[in-house]
Parts: structure tokens; C-alpha cells; sequence
């Protein structure tokens, strides 16, 4: 790589990355709170789509004791108030993705039991009505895992005949649809998928061979995939997730041997840290529907232990407590590095990670302040730095040559 006159001490004096935050409240969890609500005016369903809207959760489809469902309902959650709206126009089904975009709902895939399904629909809440949009072009209907970022409607994953790692995005605005790449991440499906910051988040799961509890976050900006803190628990299928604040909790689900769970856990995307949600004694279900809105979380209905189809609706909330913002100054580089990267901060780094560009691990240091991280071993090439410090996550590019 040639750079002019200048000779590369120079250059290193140059190219540091400085890091300077001086805002944003940390907070520490004090008190948390289930409440029940109303019970569903409909049968306990499981594997429903779900969508947190402005005005409540809309939810449709399902698997009920009398059978595949089509129906749709609107919870108003500041008046516990449920309306059905017009029901699905496609087969009654279960397990397909959901997403939100622009005032409008996108439902789709999923299967009834023997018969899957790729078609997806669009609903609008203010006229009460769907429209079809399009034909998902992937193998992984069943079980697959879907999020919403921006105005792309990303799927991973899910099963026909097979477990698939197939990832694709479809173009909300254009109406077409393109295969990317996920080499980081084995086939699976019946996981949890979120969005945070712009960034989608993939994790949990079953393939034929184990079950999952790793997370890992996709930049499309980039098309950069990155491994994130593990879910603390067992790893697990048909887990529930919901938003709270700036985090997503997650728990619930089962294994494959069928032992369910009953404990949950809320995620930072902004630190990249788990913490213990307690409280929940009616927590051990699966395939619930989790939502939000407002300032609450929600779980309703979903399967017990035994397979009982529930019709309870839970509202979940907490309170924090707050602490003064801090100033961050922190250095890495230089860029490009040879054998070394240099860290410089005020204040202590949590967790420093080094990852090449299939988004794996190579090096990780804790509880640094000012480090000289030896990278002799590692080829040419481009990394990517995470660092995890108070209430942020920033990551850098540096190149090694």
C-alpha cells in the first residue's frame, strides 16, 4: 500500500481512531413487574404473528386447539381492549415471520402441519384490510426467522425437508427480492430475530443436531456479521422476545428433548450485555407471542409443559435507576497495523474484541485501560475492533498489512 511522501510513523501519528462520548445515562435495573391482564377473547393460540403498532399489538394466525387460524386481532394495551380486525387472506397457518414498515404489517411463510407456505401479505390497520405482496423465493418457510430493518424485510433460515442457512432480503419499496451470504451461521430456525440501531440480530434455534444460544448481529451497511454475547440460558427453540426500552427480552422456549424453561433475560445491544429478568412464575410456555408497546412488554398465550394451549395475557415492566453521565475519550490504531494495535483510555474498557470479516472472535481482552495488543499472529487483512464500555458498543475498522 503506497502512501506518498509521507513514511508510516508518520502515518501512524495520523490514523488513530478517537472515540469521545460525552453522553448518554447508564442505568441499572431496580424493580421489575409482571402483571396480568385480561385473558385473550380468542383460543390460546402458538406460533401467531405478531407486530407492536403505535395503537397496540396486532396478532394473526396460529395453531389453537381446534385447529390453524386465520383470524386477526388488535390489542389495545392501554385499554386491555381486544377488536377483530379482517382475518388473514391466506391459509390458516403457524410460524411464519412478521415485520413492520411504514404503517403497514407484512405477514407471511409459515405452515399448517403438512403443507408449508411462501406467500406474504401486507395489512392496513387504518383501512383494515390485506393486500398480497409477493412469494418468498427461498427454501426455508417453516420456522424461519424474519426482521424488518429500514425498509428491507430480511428471512434466515427455517425448514422445508431440511434446516437451511439461506438468507435473503426483500426489497419493500422495489418488490424484489436477492440471496446474500451468512457463512457464520449454521442452519437452523424457530430462533429469535430482532432489530436494534439499525442492525439486525439473529440468535437460539434448533437444527437437526443441536440447539442454539448464540447471538449475532448483521450491519447491511457493511454486510458485516459480528458474534455477540451468548444468551446466558440452555439453548433453545421457540424462545419469546419482546422490546423493553432499548433492550429485547428474551426467554421462555424449549430444548429438543422437550424440557421447557422458565427464565428470561434482557438484552443491551448497546453494551452487548445479558441481564436476569426474575419474577415471571407463569414463564415456563413456548411458542407465546411476545410484543410491545408503549412503555410495557408484553407475553400472551402460548403452550405450558404440557402442551395446554394458554390464554393469558402478561404485561412486563420495570424501573431504573440512573447515573451521571461520563466523558470517554478513547485511541486505537494505528490504521493500517502491523504487529501491534495500541489502546488509550480515561477510563476502563469493559471488553475489547477482534474479529476478521466472518464476524469470528480472534482475540478478546477485558477491563483494559491503556493495552498494546500483540497481533503478530495474525494474517493481512481487514478486522473489525468491538469495544464494550459503560452504556455503548462502538465498532472500528482497521486494516493489517
Amino acid at each position: 500500500m503506497y502512501y506518498g511522501a509521507r513514511n508510516y510513523d508518520e502515518m501512524k501519528k495520523l490514523f488513530f481512531y478517537t472515540i469521545l462520548i460525552a453522553q448518554g445515562l447508564a442505568t441499572s435495573l431496580t424493580a421489575q413487574e409482571w402483571i396480568e391482564k385480561k385473558s385473550t377473547p380468542f383460543e390460546g393460540k402458538v406460533g401467531s404473528f405478531a407486530s407492536a403498532l403505535e395503537e397496540g399489538i396486532l396478532i394473526s394466525c396460529g395453531l389453537a386447539q381446534s385447529g390453524n387460524s386465520n383470524e386477526t386481532w388488535l390489542y389495545y394495551t392501554k385499554d386491555d381492549l381486544w377488536i377483530q380486525m379482517e382475518d388473514f387472506p391466506g391459509e390458516p397457518r403457524r410460524t411464519g415471520i412478521n415485520g413492520e414498515y411504514n404503517g403497514l404489517v407484512y405477514c407471511g411463510l409459515g405452515w399448517n402441519g403438512s403443507q408449508h407456505f411462501s406467500d406474504i401479505y401486507s395489512f392496513d390497520i387504518d383501512l383494515n384490510t390485506w393486500t398480497y405482496v409477493s412469494n418468498y423465493p427461498g427454501n426455508g418457510s417453516r420456522q424461519a426467522m424474519g426482521v424488518i430493518v429500514d425498509d428491507k424485510l430480511y428471512v434466515f433460515g427455517g425448514k422445508i425437508n431440511n434446516w437451511v442457512n439461506e438468507f435473503w432480503v426483500y426489497d419493500l419499496v422495489n418488490d424484489n427480492w436477492q440471496q446474500l451470504t451468512a457463512p457464520v451461521l449454521e442452519g437452523r430456525g424457530a430462533g429469535i430475530s430482532f432489530e436494534a440501531d439499525g442492525l439486525l440480530y439473529l440468535g437460539l434455534g434448533i437444527n437437526d443436531d443441536q440447539d442454539f444460544n448464540d447471538l449475532w448481529s448483521y450491519d447491511p451497511n457493511t454486510n458485516l456479521w459480528l458474534q455477540m454475547a451468548n444468551f446466558p440460558g440452555s439453548g433453545r427453540l421457540n424462545a419469546s422476545v419482546f422490546k423493553y426500552n432499548n433492550g429485547f427480552v428474551v426467554g421462555g422456549g424449549y430444548d429438543k428433548n422437550i424440557n421447557y424453561f422458565d427464565d428470561y433475560y434482557i438484552y443491551n445491544p448497546q453494551t452487548d450485555n445479558w441481564m436476569s429478568v426474575d419474577g415471571f412464575e407463569n414463564g415456563k410456555r413456548s411458542l407465546s407471542i411476545g410484543s410491545s408497546s408503549s412503555d410495557s412488554g408484553y407475553i400472551i398465550s402460548g403452550w405450558d409443559q404440557n402442551q395446554n394451549y394458554l390464554q393469558d395475557v402478561w404485561q412486563y415492566t420495570q424501573t431504573s435507576s440512573i447515573e451521571e453521565p461520563k466523558t470517554w475519550n478513547i485511541k486505537v490504531g494505528p490504521n493500517p497495523f502491523q504487529n501491534n494495535i495500541q489502546v488509550t483510555s480515561q477510563e476502563v474498557i469493559n471488553k475489547l474484541g477482534v474479529f476478521n470479516v466472518l464476524g469470528q472472535k480472534i482475540l478478546e481482552q477485558e477491563n483494559i485501560k491503556n493495552s498494546n495488543i500483540s497481533t503478530v499472529d495474525l494474517e493481512n487483512g481487514i478486522y473489525v475492533i468491538k469495544l464494550a464500555f459503560d452504556n455503548h458498543i462502538k465498532t472500528i475498522q482497521l486494516i493489517k498489512n
